[in-house]
C-alpha cells in the first residue's frame, strides 16, 4: 500500500510495562500483543520528565516537548481566575496530529486522548477525555458534559455506548478479585475502584470499536488510562509481596493488575480485527510502572507524588505493511511517535518537532520530507477558535448560583491558595521539562523563584542544585546544598517544637473535658445518671489537625541518606573524589537499594581512575535496575578505562538504544568505536553527540583528531578544532560572568509561619476545638449519638434551594417548635414570609462548633451543606423535594430579580450538580442511619394537612396540624413543571 494511502491505528495504554507483559507473553496469556511482537518491531520507549500523563500524551500527539506545546500539568486556573479546572486542550499552543491531518483532508478518530476536552472540530470524530467518567448512580441520569463529542450531533448515539459502574456485577470482578466474597464491603472499598476503572475503560472501548466499524477514517488514536489506574490502586499488591504489605490484602488484590493486562489484550484483539492487515498498528505507553523491588514503599508528600511509581520506559510495538517483523528498535522516545506517523502517511515532519521518525522499523527506508513548522501552514485545521473558553468545573455554575441565592458565602482565601498552589506546580513542571531537554539555564529562574517563595518545599532547592551541577556552576551548587543542609536541620528542630505544642493542646483539651464532665455530673445527678458523655467521647484532635501533625512529623524527620548523598554530589562536582566517596559510602550504609547511589559511587571511582571498583558499582546498579541508560554508560566508561574497547562500545551502544537523546553516550560510543578502528561509525556517533548538544566541545575535539589522524581531512579537522576552542572560550566567559545567586534567608519566624498553626483553646469549653468528624466521613464509633430525648435532638429541614425549605420552617414555627435562626436574612419578594435561616450555616464547612447550640431546636441546612454537619448529634431530617426543572426555573427567576447577579446558568450543568448534591446527602444520611422524612413540595402545597400529620408522626410530637397547614400559601407555587421529574424524590414517607 502506498504511504500516502496508509491507515494508522495508534493505541495508547497508559503505564503499560514490558516487565509485566513479558511473563504473560511467556505464559501464552496475551495473544494479541504476541501477534504484534512477532509480526512487527518492538522497543522500550523512553519517557520524558516530569512523568505526568497529560504532558506526555500531548508530547506524543505533537512530537514536541511541554515548553513547546503548553500543557504543564493536571490542572490550571480558569481564564477568569475564579477557580481551578482540570487541564484542557485549550492550553495547547501547537497543532496535534489530528489538526495536521485535517489540513491534509485526512479523517481522524480520536477517543479519550488526554487532554482532549473540549472536543476539537476536526475532520472526523473526536470524543474527549470526559466521555467515560461516571459521577454518580446510573439512576440519577448520566448526561454527557457539553463539548464531549464532535460532531455534537453524534453525542446521543455515543452516550448510549458507555458502561456505568452500577452495571458491573460481582461475576465481572471475579477475574480481578477472585476472593471478592471475603471482603467486608462496608469497610473495604477498594473493589469499588476496580469496578469504576473497569467500567470506564469498557466505555472507551465500546466507543472506539463502534467508530472504527461505522466511520471512514485514515488515522485513529485511542487512549486507555485503565492500566495506570489499576497500577496506582493495586500494583503494591502485585507479586511478589513486599515486606510492608499486609498478607491478607496481598491475597485479596494480587490478581488485579494481571487481570487488567489480560482484559486489555482481549480489547486489543478486537481492535486488530477491525483495523485489518493493511493498517499499521502502533501500540505504546507513555511510561512504565515499577512492578518489582523498585516499587516505592512510600510516596513523597507532594502533588505529583504518585509519579514516583512510574518507570522511565514504556512499551512500543509496530505492525503493518513494510514494517520489519520480529525486530527490536533501539533509542525510541515518545517524541518519535508523531514524526513516525507523519512519515507512515507520506507527510513531511516539522523541523520544530523534537522527535525523529523511527526509520529502523521500516523494511525499506522511506524518504523523509520536512517543513519548518506545521504551525505555519494556514487553513482550517480543526483547532478551537482563539476565544474558545470552558467553564472552570461542571459544578461551577451551580456553585455560583448558591452564592447568588445567598445560601453559601463566596469562596474566600482558599480560592487564592488553590490558584497559587496550582500555578506553583505548573512552574515546577515547566522547569523540570526544561531540565529534561538540557535547557538548565531556562529552568534556573523558575526554580530560584520557587525556592525563594516556599521555604519548606526542599524539592525546589534540590532541582536547582541539579541545574547548577549541569551548568558547571559549582559555587552556586555548593551554596544551595549548604543552605539545604543547614535549613533542613533547623526546620526539623522547629517542627519537633511545634509537634510538642500540638501534644500540649491535646493534653489541655483532655483536662478540660474531664473537668467539664465532672462538673456536669455533679450538677445533673441523679436525674441524668452522669455527665456529658458525648463531650468525653469526642476525639481530642480534628482530622485536619491530625493531617497537620503528619506533615510536621515529615518535616521533623531528617533523611540522612539524602544529606550524605548531596554532600557527596558537591564534592564530586568540585573534583574532590575522595571526599565524595566518603560521603557516598556513608549514604550506602543507610540505603543499599538505590541504583542512583551506586551510579554516583561509580562516578567517584571513575574520577579516581579506579576502573574495577567503578565497574563493580555500576554492576550493583544494573542488578537493581538493568534498564537504566546511566548504568550502562557508566559501565562503558569503566571498560574504556580498562582498555576493553569492544565491551565499552557494546555498553555504549546499549545505552543509546535505551536513551537515544544522550549526547555523552554517543560521545563515549564514538571514542570506543575509534579505538577499535570502526572510523566511519565513530564519526557518525560523534556527529550525533555534537548535534544533540551544540555546546559539546569534547565531541568536536574528538572529531578533529579523527579527521586529522585517521582520515587525513585537515579542513574538517580545522573546523572542529576551532569550534571546540570557541565553545570552551564561551563556556569560560559564561562561568566567569555568572552572578552568585541570592539564597533567601528565612528566619525562624518565617519558617514557623509556614508551619500549621497551633490550635487555639477556649478555656470555657472544649467544643471550640471542633473535634467531631463530619457526616461525609465514615462513622467514628466514639462519635455516634446515644438515643436522645426531644430536647436533645436537632431537627434539620433540608433540601435544595427553592425546594420549599422555608415553607416547612414556617409550618414548624407555627406549630410552636423553637427555630434556630438569627433573622439576618430578611424576607423579600421570593420569600415574603422569611427564610428562617442561620447565617453560620453558610460557613458550616469551616466551622461547626456552633451546632451543639442547635440541640432541641429546628435548623435549616440546604442539601449541599448537610454532609458537613458534625457527627455525634441526634438528627431528624425533613428533606424537601421538588421537580428539578421547577427548582432550576425558580432559582433562575430569583437570580434574574437580583440585579447584582452576573451569571447565566446552564440548566444541564446545574441539573447535574444538583443531582450530585442530593445523592451525596442521601448517602451520608443512610451511612449514619439518620431518620429522614421525604416531603415533596407539590404535596405540601396541595395536601398541607396530610403533610403536617406525617411530620407530626415522624417527629413523635403532638402538634397543631391545622395551624401548620394554614401557613402554606399556594400562590407562591409560581414555577410549575410539566410532568414528574424522576430525580425529584419518592413522595412523602420515612426511610
Amino acid at each position: 500500500m502506498a504511504a500516502d494511502r496508509r491507515k494508522v491505528l495508534l493505541i495508547g495504554w497508559d503505564a503499560a510495562d514490558w516487565k509485566v507483559i513479558h511473563p504473560l507473553l511467556d505464559a501464552g496469556k496475551m495473544p494479541g500483543v504476541q501477534s504484534l511482537v512477532e509480526q512487527g518491531s518492538m522497543a522500550n520507549l523512553a519517557t520524558l520528565h516530569p512523568v505526568l500523563s497529560p504532558m506526555l500524551w500531548t508530547s506524543i500527539g505533537t512530537g514536541k516537548r511541554p515548553f513547546k506545546h503548553g500543557i504543564y500539568g493536571f490542572s490550571e486556573a480558569t481564564p477568569d481566575r475564579s477557580g481551578i479546572q482540570p487541564i484542557t486542550n485549550l492550553s495547547r499552543t501547537t497543532k496535534a496530529l489530528w489538526n495536521i491531518l485535517t489540513q491534509q483532508r485526512r479523517r481522524s478518530l480520536v477517543v479519550g486522548w488526554w487532554p482532549s476536552h473540549p472536543a476539537e472540530p476536526i475532520d472526523g470524530v473526536m470524543v474527549s477525555n470526559n466521555y467515560h467518567r461516571a459521577v454518580g448512580p446510573l439512576a440519577d441520569g448520566w448526561p454527557l458534559p457539553n463539548g464531549t463529542v464532535h460532531p455534537p450531533q453524534m453525542a446521543s448515539e455515543l452516550a448510549e455506548l458507555r458502561f456505568h459502574p452500577d452495571e458491573i456485577e460481582a461475576s465481572d470482578l471475579l477475574p480481578f478479585i477472585p476472593r471478592l466474597g471475603e471482603i467486608d464491603q462496608e469497610k473495604e472499598r477498594r473493589f469499588v475502584g476496580v469496578a469504576k476503572i473497569l467500567s470506564e475503560c469498557t466505555s472507551i472501548h465500546g466507543c472506539a470499536t463502534h467508530l472504527l466499524e461505522t466511520q471512514d477514517w485514515d488515522f485513529a488514536a485511542i487512549y486507555y488510562d485503565a492500566l495506570d489506574h489499576f497500577s496506582h490502586l493495586c500494583m503494591k499488591f502485585h507479586p511478589p509481596r513486599q515486606k510492608h504489605i499486609d498478607e491478607r490484602d496481598f491475597e485479596l488484590y494480587k490478581d488485579v493488575v494481571t487481570a487488567g493486562y489480560l482484559y486489555h489484550d482481549m480489547m486489543l484483539r478486537r481492535l486488530l480485527a477491525l483495523a485489518g492487515e493493511d493498517t499499521t498498528v502502533i501500540l505504546m505507553s507513555d511510561h512504565g510502572f515499577h512492578p518489582d523491588h523498585l516499587r516505592p514503599a512510600a510516596l513523597p508528600a507532594e502533588p505529583a507524588g504518585p509519579a514516583m511509581e512510574h518507570r522511565d520506559y514504556g512499551i512500543l510495538v509496530m505492525r503493518g505493511p513494510g514494517i520489519k517483523q520480529d525486530h527490536t528498535l533501539h533509542g525510541a522516545t515518545l517524541l518519535d511517535i508523531c514524526p513516525t506517523v507523519l512519515t507512515l502517511m507520506g507527510l513531511p515532519v516539522g523541523q520544530d518537532m523534537d522527535g525523529r521518525p523511527l526509520l529502523d522499523a521500516f523494511e525499506r527506508t522511506p524518504d523523509v520530507d520536512s517543513i519548518p513548522s506545521w504551525d505555519d501552514v494556514e487553513g482550517h485545521d480543526g483547532s478551537h477558535p482563539p476565544d474558545r473558553r470552558l467553564n472552570a468545573q461542571e459544578s461551577q455554575e451551580a456553585l455560583e448560583q448558591l452564592v447568588a441565592l445567598g445560601y453559601i458565602d463566596p469562596p474566600g482565601p482558599d480560592r487564592e491558595q488553590a490558584l497559587e498552589r496550582t500555578e506553583r506546580e505548573l512552574d515546577y513542571n515547566l522547569a523540570r521539562a526544561y531540565m529534561d531537554a538540557g535547557r538548565h539555564g531556562d529552568a534556573v529562574p523558575l526554580l530560584q523563584s520557587l525556592y525563594s517563595k516556599y521555604p519548606l518545599e526542599y524539592r525546589f532547592g534540590l532541582q536547582l542544585a541539579m541545574c547548577f551541577r549541569s551548568l558547571e556552576r559549582i559555587d552556586e551548587l555548593e551554596q544551595v546544598v549548604n543552605d539545604l543542609h543547614s535549613r533542613r536541620h533547623r526546620d526539623a528542630e522547629l517542627a519537633r517544637q511545634r509537634l510538642k505544642e500540638f501534644i500540649g493542646v491535646a493534653r489541655t483539651r483532655r483536662q478540660q473535658r474531664r473537668k467539664a464532665a465532672t462538673n456536669e455530673a455533679e450538677e445533673n445527678e441523679p436525674t441524668t445518671g452522669g455527665g456529658d458523655s458525648q463531650r468525653s467521647r469526642q476525639p481530642l484532635l480534628t482530622q485536619k489537625e491530625w493531617a497537620q501533625i503528619q506533615d510536621l512529623r515529615g518535616l521533623a524527620r531528617i533523611d540522612s541518606f539524602a544529606l550524605d548523598f548531596l554532600k557527596g554530589y558537591v564534592h564530586l562536582a568540585k573534583g574532590d573524589a575522595n571526599k565524595a566517596l566518603e560521603c557516598l559510602l556513608q549514604a550506602e550504609r543507610s540505603e543499599v537499594d538505590r541504583p542512583g547511589l551506586h551510579i554516583q559511587i561509580g562516578e567517584a571511582y571513575l574520577k579516581l581512575k579506579r576502573w574495577s571498583d567503578a565497574q563493580r558499582s555500576f554492576e550493583k546498579a544494573a542488578s537493581l535496575d538493568p534498564v537504566n541508560a546511566h548504568v550502562w554508560l557508566g559501565l562503558a566508561r569503566s571498560y574504556l578505562g580498562r582498555r576493553r574497547y569492544r565491551k565499552a562500545a557494546a555498553a555504549a551502544l546499549r545505552t543509546v538504544g535505551m536513551m537515544y537523546h544522550y549526547p555523552f553516550a554517543h560521545y563515549v560510543l564514538g571514542v570506543s568505536l575509534a579505538r577499535i578502528g570502526r572510523t566511519d561509525e565513530s564519526v557518525n556517533a560523534l556527529r550525533i553527540a555534537a548535534t544533540q548538544n551544540p555546546n559539546f566541545s569534547e565531541a568536536h575535539l574528538a572529531l578533529a583528531r579523527i579527521y586529522e589522524r585517521r582520515l587525513g581531512d585537515s579542513t574538517s579537522a580545522k573546523f572542529h578544532r576551532e569550534r571546540a576552542r570557541s565553545l570552551r572560550k564561551e563556556q569560560k566567559e559564561s562561568r566567569a560572568g555568572t552572578v552568585p545567586i541570592d539564597v533567601p534567608e528565612f528566619s525562624e519566624d518565617d519558617v514557623l509561619s509556614s508551619f500549621p498553626p497551633v490550635p487555639e483553646l477556649d478555656p470555657a469549653t472544649a467544643d471550640n476545638a471542633e473535634p467531631i468528624p463530619r457526616l461525609l466521613h465514615a462513622p467514628v464509633k466514639s462519635s455516634q449519638p446515644e438515643s436522645a430525648e426531644s430536647d436533645e435532638e436537632i431537627i434539620v429541614v433540608s433540601g435544595l434551594p427553592r425546594s420549599g425549605t422555608s415553607m416547612m420552617m414556617q409550618m414548624l414555627h407555627a406549630a410552636g417548635l423553637p427555630i434556630f435562626t438569627d433573622s439576618v436574612r430578611s424576607s423579600d419578594e421570593d420569600n415574603p414570609r422569611g427564610y428562617y435561616e442561620l447565617d453560620s450555616v453558610k460557613r458550616l464547612r469551616e466551622d461547626a462548633a456552633w451546632v451543639s447550640d442547635a440541640r432541641g431546636r429546628v435548623l435549616k441546612v440546604v442539601t449541599p451543606l448537610t454532609p458537613w454537619l458534625p457527627q455525634g448529634f441526634h438528627y431528624r431530617v425533613i428533606m424537601m423535594q421538588r421537580n428539578l426543572a421547577e427548582i432550576i426555573a425558580s432559582q433562575g427567576a430569583m437570580i434574574d430579580r437580583n440585579k447584582d447577579a452576573a451569571i447565566t446558568p446552564n440548566d444541564d450543568v446545574v441539573k447535574r450538580a444538583l443531582q450530585r448534591q442530593t445523592r451525596q446527602a442521601r448517602q451520608v444520611m443512610a451511612l449514619h442511619g439518620i431518620d429522614v422524612l421525604n416531603v415533596t413540595y407539590a404535596d405540601a402545597i396541595e395536601k398541607p394537612l396530610e403533610v403536617a400529620s406525617s411530620v407530626c408522626r415522624f417527629l413523635s410530637r403532638d402538634l397543631d396540624t391545622r395551624t401548620m397547614a394554614s401557613v402554606v400559601d399556594a400562590s407562591l407555587y409560581r414555577q410549575r413543571g410539566s410532568g414528574v421529574d424522576p430525580t425529584a424524590g419518592e413522595g412523602t414517607g420515612t426511610k
